[in-house]
Protein backbone atom coordinates (compact mmCIF):
# COMPACT_ATOMS: atom_id res chain seq x y z
CA UNK A 1 0.00 0.00 0.00
CA UNK A 2 2.69 2.29 0.77
CA UNK A 3 4.48 1.71 -2.46
CA UNK A 4 1.49 2.78 -4.06
CA UNK A 5 1.15 5.87 -2.28
CA UNK A 6 4.74 6.41 -2.85
CA UNK A 7 4.34 5.93 -6.63
CA UNK A 8 2.15 8.60 -7.15
CA UNK A 9 3.64 11.47 -5.14
CA UNK A 10 1.03 12.04 -2.90
CA UNK A 11 1.76 11.91 0.90
CA UNK A 12 -1.42 11.14 3.15
CA UNK A 13 -1.73 13.08 6.34
CA UNK A 14 -4.33 12.70 9.44
CA UNK A 15 -7.44 15.15 9.14
CA UNK A 16 -7.23 19.11 10.67
CA UNK A 17 -9.63 19.30 13.67
CA UNK A 18 -10.89 23.41 14.46
CA UNK A 19 -9.49 24.47 17.88
CA UNK A 20 -11.70 23.91 20.43
CA UNK A 21 -12.67 27.69 22.52
CA UNK A 22 -11.66 28.03 26.34
CA UNK A 23 -14.66 28.66 28.94
CA UNK A 24 -12.89 32.16 29.82
CA UNK A 25 -12.86 32.56 25.45
CA UNK A 26 -16.64 32.19 25.78
CA UNK A 27 -16.85 34.58 28.87
CA UNK A 28 -15.15 37.26 27.27
CA UNK A 29 -16.75 36.77 24.35
CA UNK A 30 -20.41 36.46 26.28
CA UNK A 31 -19.54 40.20 27.79
CA UNK A 32 -18.40 41.87 24.79
CA UNK A 33 -21.42 40.68 23.48
CA UNK A 34 -23.98 42.19 26.42
CA UNK A 35 -21.20 45.11 26.48
CA UNK A 36 -22.24 46.08 22.99
CA UNK A 37 -25.94 45.73 23.53
CA UNK A 38 -26.04 48.03 26.43
CA UNK A 39 -23.67 50.60 24.40
CA UNK A 40 -26.34 50.15 21.92
CA UNK A 41 -29.48 50.84 23.66
CA UNK A 42 -28.00 53.66 26.19
CA UNK A 43 -27.25 54.86 22.67
CA UNK A 44 -30.78 54.52 21.26
CA UNK A 45 -32.09 56.43 24.70
CA UNK A 46 -29.39 59.14 24.73
CA UNK A 47 -30.35 60.05 21.37
CA UNK A 48 -34.06 60.02 22.09
CA UNK A 49 -34.34 60.95 25.70
CA UNK A 50 -31.07 61.24 27.19
CA UNK A 51 -29.75 64.31 25.23
CA UNK A 52 -32.65 66.36 26.14
CA UNK A 53 -31.84 66.24 29.84
CA UNK A 54 -30.11 68.20 32.12
CA UNK A 55 -28.22 66.88 35.11
CA UNK A 56 -26.99 68.77 38.08
CA UNK A 57 -25.27 67.97 41.52
CA UNK A 58 -26.85 71.08 43.15
CA UNK A 59 -30.12 70.95 43.52
CA UNK A 60 -32.89 71.44 46.47
CA UNK A 61 -36.37 70.82 47.26
CA UNK A 62 -38.69 73.65 47.63
CA UNK A 63 -42.31 74.50 49.67
CA UNK A 64 -43.94 77.49 50.62
CA UNK A 65 -43.89 76.46 54.39
CA UNK A 66 -46.93 77.45 56.40
CA UNK A 67 -45.79 79.12 59.65
CA UNK A 68 -48.37 78.72 62.67
CA UNK A 69 -48.72 81.91 65.01
CA UNK A 70 -51.25 82.46 67.22
CA UNK A 71 -53.68 85.40 66.66
CA UNK A 72 -53.95 86.40 70.20
CA UNK A 73 -51.41 85.92 73.46
CA UNK A 74 -50.90 83.60 76.29
CA UNK A 75 -49.61 80.46 77.90
CA UNK A 76 -49.28 77.49 76.02
CA UNK A 77 -51.27 74.56 77.51
CA UNK A 78 -50.69 71.59 75.28
CA UNK A 79 -48.62 70.85 71.91
CA UNK A 80 -50.42 68.13 70.11
CA UNK A 81 -48.06 67.82 67.34
CA UNK A 82 -44.04 66.05 67.16
CA UNK A 83 -41.47 66.91 65.05
CA UNK A 84 -41.94 65.86 61.17
CA UNK A 85 -45.78 64.35 62.10
CA UNK A 86 -47.89 64.19 59.19
CA UNK A 87 -51.13 65.96 59.95
CA UNK A 88 -54.43 66.94 58.01
CA UNK A 89 -55.68 69.92 57.18
CA UNK A 90 -58.68 70.62 60.44
CA UNK A 91 -55.99 69.07 62.68
CA UNK A 92 -55.17 70.10 66.49
CA UNK A 93 -51.72 71.65 66.14
CA UNK A 94 -51.79 73.15 69.88
CA UNK A 95 -53.96 75.07 72.00
CA UNK A 96 -53.52 77.71 74.24
CA UNK A 97 -54.67 78.49 77.98
CA UNK A 98 -58.01 79.75 77.61
CA UNK A 99 -59.42 80.27 81.08
CA UNK A 100 -58.99 83.75 80.38
CA UNK A 101 -60.85 84.29 77.06
CA UNK A 102 -64.14 81.75 78.59
CA UNK A 103 -64.23 84.46 81.24
CA UNK A 104 -63.80 87.27 79.16
CA UNK A 105 -66.78 85.47 76.65
CA UNK A 106 -68.92 85.10 79.82
CA UNK A 107 -68.94 88.49 81.28
CA UNK A 108 -69.62 89.75 76.92
CA UNK A 109 -72.82 87.44 77.19
CA UNK A 110 -74.03 89.09 80.50
CA UNK A 111 -73.40 92.46 79.05
CA UNK A 112 -75.51 91.27 76.15
CA UNK A 113 -78.21 89.96 78.63
CA UNK A 114 -78.17 92.88 80.42
CA UNK A 115 -78.96 95.37 77.65
CA UNK A 116 -81.47 93.55 76.11
CA UNK A 117 -83.46 93.16 79.59
CA UNK A 118 -82.69 97.18 80.03
CA UNK A 119 -84.53 97.64 76.06
CA UNK A 120 -87.57 95.41 77.61
CA UNK A 121 -87.57 97.23 80.10
CA UNK A 122 -87.97 100.32 77.58
CA UNK A 123 -90.00 99.31 75.60
CA UNK A 124 -92.24 98.19 78.30
CA UNK A 125 -92.07 101.76 79.63
CA UNK A 126 -93.26 103.36 76.74
CA UNK A 127 -96.30 101.09 76.18
CA UNK A 128 -97.18 102.54 79.72
CA UNK A 129 -96.49 105.87 78.61
CA UNK A 130 -98.51 105.49 75.87
CA UNK A 131 -101.24 104.65 77.57
CA UNK A 132 -101.03 107.49 79.90
CA UNK A 133 -100.52 109.39 76.68
CA UNK A 134 -104.41 108.51 75.67
CA UNK A 135 -105.57 108.87 79.19
CA UNK A 136 -104.45 112.96 79.04
CA UNK A 137 -105.92 113.39 75.69
CA UNK A 138 -109.25 111.61 77.23
CA UNK A 139 -109.07 114.17 80.47
CA UNK A 140 -108.41 116.58 77.81
CA UNK A 141 -111.90 115.96 75.80
CA UNK A 142 -113.60 115.79 79.17
CA UNK A 143 -112.35 119.30 80.44
CA UNK A 144 -113.02 121.24 77.07
CA UNK A 145 -116.94 119.45 77.34
CA UNK A 146 -117.14 120.69 80.81
CA UNK A 147 -115.52 124.24 80.07
CA UNK A 148 -117.91 124.49 77.00
CA UNK A 149 -121.06 123.34 79.49
CA UNK A 150 -119.93 125.81 82.06
CA UNK A 151 -119.82 128.66 79.57
CA UNK A 152 -122.94 127.88 78.86
CA UNK A 153 -123.93 128.25 82.29
CA UNK A 154 -122.23 131.46 82.88
CA UNK A 155 -123.75 133.43 80.22
CA UNK A 156 -127.56 131.55 81.27
CA UNK A 157 -127.24 132.93 85.09
CA UNK A 158 -125.47 136.47 83.92
CA UNK A 159 -129.05 136.95 81.94
CA UNK A 160 -130.86 135.46 84.22
CA UNK A 161 -129.41 137.26 86.90
CA UNK A 162 -129.97 140.43 85.05
CA UNK A 163 -132.96 140.37 84.68
CA UNK A 164 -133.75 138.65 88.21
CA UNK A 165 -134.78 135.53 86.81
CA UNK A 166 -132.04 133.84 89.09
CA UNK A 167 -129.98 134.74 92.09
CA UNK A 168 -126.33 136.47 91.68
CA UNK A 169 -125.14 133.35 93.81
CA UNK A 170 -126.45 130.78 90.82
CA UNK A 171 -124.43 133.02 88.67
CA UNK A 172 -121.74 133.54 90.48
CA UNK A 173 -121.50 129.51 91.29
CA UNK A 174 -121.83 128.92 87.67
CA UNK A 175 -118.51 131.41 86.91
CA UNK A 176 -117.02 129.26 89.58
CA UNK A 177 -117.64 126.17 88.05
CA UNK A 178 -116.49 127.37 84.51
CA UNK A 179 -113.01 128.75 85.97
CA UNK A 180 -112.86 124.96 87.64
CA UNK A 181 -113.00 123.65 84.36
CA UNK A 182 -110.72 126.10 82.70
CA UNK A 183 -107.97 125.08 85.42
CA UNK A 184 -108.61 121.26 84.43
CA UNK A 185 -108.00 121.96 81.23
CA UNK A 186 -105.13 123.37 81.88
CA UNK A 187 -104.37 120.50 84.34
CA UNK A 188 -105.04 118.13 81.36
CA UNK A 189 -102.96 119.79 78.96
CA UNK A 190 -99.35 120.19 80.80
CA UNK A 191 -99.85 116.23 82.10
CA UNK A 192 -100.68 115.54 78.29
CA UNK A 193 -97.46 117.93 77.72
CA UNK A 194 -95.16 116.10 80.20
CA UNK A 195 -96.38 112.76 78.88
CA UNK A 196 -95.77 113.58 75.59
CA UNK A 197 -92.26 114.62 76.52
CA UNK A 198 -91.53 111.38 78.32
CA UNK A 199 -92.09 109.39 75.80
CA UNK A 200 -89.72 111.26 73.55
CA UNK A 201 -86.87 110.88 76.51
CA UNK A 202 -87.72 106.82 76.42
CA UNK A 203 -87.30 107.07 72.59
CA UNK A 204 -84.15 108.43 72.84
CA UNK A 205 -83.24 106.26 75.82
CA UNK A 206 -84.45 102.99 73.23
CA UNK A 207 -82.12 104.44 70.71
CA UNK A 208 -79.02 104.88 73.05
CA UNK A 209 -79.84 101.48 74.39
CA UNK A 210 -80.21 100.03 71.60
CA UNK A 211 -76.69 101.03 70.23
CA UNK A 212 -75.01 99.85 73.22
CA UNK A 213 -76.91 96.24 72.92
CA UNK A 214 -74.84 96.57 69.02
CA UNK A 215 -72.08 97.03 71.08
CA UNK A 216 -72.19 94.32 73.28
CA UNK A 217 -73.11 91.99 70.47
CA UNK A 218 -69.84 93.17 69.05
CA UNK A 219 -67.92 92.45 71.73
CA UNK A 220 -69.43 89.00 72.34
CA UNK A 221 -68.61 87.87 68.97
CA UNK A 222 -64.96 89.14 69.75
CA UNK A 223 -64.90 86.97 72.80
CA UNK A 224 -66.16 84.15 70.82
CA UNK A 225 -63.63 84.81 67.92
CA UNK A 226 -60.93 85.40 70.83
CA UNK A 227 -61.77 82.20 72.77
CA UNK A 228 -61.40 80.11 69.22
CA UNK A 229 -58.48 81.52 68.08
CA UNK A 230 -56.50 79.53 71.69
CA UNK A 231 -57.05 76.41 69.45
CA UNK A 232 -54.10 76.38 66.39
CA UNK A 233 -55.12 73.68 63.74
CA UNK A 234 -53.49 72.82 60.53
CA UNK A 235 -54.31 74.96 57.15
CA UNK A 236 -53.37 72.54 55.35
CA UNK A 237 -52.04 68.69 55.14
CA UNK A 238 -48.38 68.54 55.53
CA UNK A 239 -45.41 67.62 57.87
CA UNK A 240 -44.58 69.29 61.10
CA UNK A 241 -41.10 71.21 60.31
CA UNK A 242 -39.98 73.76 62.57
CA UNK A 243 -41.52 73.39 66.34
CA UNK A 244 -40.47 75.65 68.97
CA UNK A 245 -43.70 75.68 70.84
CA UNK A 246 -43.18 74.26 74.33
CA UNK A 247 -45.98 73.81 76.79
CA UNK A 248 -46.13 76.24 79.42
CA UNK A 249 -43.99 78.87 77.54
CA UNK A 250 -45.59 82.17 76.78
CA UNK A 251 -46.84 83.01 73.44
CA UNK A 252 -47.10 86.36 71.96
CA UNK A 253 -49.90 87.33 68.94
CA UNK A 254 -47.71 86.65 65.97
CA UNK A 255 -45.56 84.43 67.56
CA UNK A 256 -43.85 81.78 65.31
CA UNK A 257 -44.59 78.53 67.29
CA UNK A 258 -44.65 75.90 64.57
CA UNK A 259 -43.74 75.56 60.70
CA UNK A 260 -45.50 73.27 58.75
CA UNK A 261 -44.34 71.73 55.16
CA UNK A 262 -47.00 71.36 52.38
CA UNK A 263 -47.92 67.61 52.08
CA UNK A 264 -48.25 68.95 48.05
CA UNK A 265 -47.08 71.97 45.50
CA UNK A 266 -43.22 71.26 46.61
CA UNK A 267 -41.15 72.05 43.56
CA UNK A 268 -37.19 71.30 42.81
CA UNK A 269 -35.04 74.11 42.67
CA UNK A 270 -32.15 73.22 40.59
CA UNK A 271 -28.40 75.10 38.88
Amino acid sequence: MSGQIAERGVIARPPVRAPRLSRKQIGLAAAAILVGLGAARYGDHWWTVGRFIETTDDAYVGGDVTVIAPKVPGFIATVDVADNQAVHAGDLLLKLDDRDYRAALAKAVAAVAGQEATLGNIEANRRLQEAVIAQAKSELTATAAEITRTRYDVDRYRSLSRDNFASVQRYQQADADYQKALAADARARAALEAAQRQLDVLDTQKQQTTAALAGAIAERETAQLNLGYTELRAPIDGTVGNRSARAGAYATAGAQLISLVPAHGLWVDAN
